[in-house]
């Protein structure tokens, strides 16, 4: 049972990751032609502020910020990506939450939310922070933090850490929290 649940949340992590890599280098088209042979999108992106550093190797959009490509779509508050050079080295994106919605070939809906995201491209490495989850079809991940480390393929998750103290402000601890849906047949 534990290896299914975990091939699940691999597989559901992995996708999300995808859509999150396939984003980030579709910002930068010299970066994106050198990475795919695929028909190239268009890339819609729409934000209050814009702040494009070629010096520190900075682009960031901010408030409202809504950003499509093919089936991927993004609402965000801000989405800064990093570069050196014209690699892109790591991708941030806020909101309260943010929210990442893709639809991959063949597969259910892949949607993801946390108040932060964070790609370290040279790591590969993912990190959702603060009321992360994940949700693709009838499968749910969820807790504080989730990481996941593709070289190593590990998944990480927590739920909040902090004392709950008697004060309205206070959040009650939460732990990860996992629902698997019942695998749909597949005719051959």
């Amino acid at each position: 049972m534990f290896c299914q649940q975990n091939n699940f949340l691999t597989r559901l992590i992995v996708l999300t990751l995808l859509f999150l890599i396939h984003f980030t280098t579709s910002i930068n088209s010299a970066y994106a032609a050198s990475k795919t042979k695929a028909k190239p999108e268009t890339i819609d992106i729409k934000a209050r502020y814009l702040l494009l550093d070629e010096k520190k190797g900075i682009n960031k959009f901010q408030g409202d910020v809504y950003f499509k490509k093919g089936t991927l779509t993004i609402n965000a508050d801000t989405v800064t990506l990093y570069y050196h050079g014209k690699k892109l080295t790591k991708v941030l994106i806020y909101g309260s939450p943010a929210d990442v919605q893709h639809y991959p070939d063949n597969e259910a809906k892949v949607q993801s939310q946390a108040k932060e995201m964070e790609y370290l491209v040279a790591e590969d490495r993912l990190t959702l922070k603060g009321q992360a989850f994940v949700v693709q079809g009838d499968d749910h991940f969820s807790g504080e933090t989730i990481e996941y480390d593709t070289r190593q393929r590990t998944i990480t998750a927590a739920g909040n850490q902090s004392k709950t103290v008697n004060s309205k402000d206070s959040q009650p601890k939460r732990r990860v929290h996992v629902i698997i849906g019942p695998k749909k047949e597949t005719k051959n």
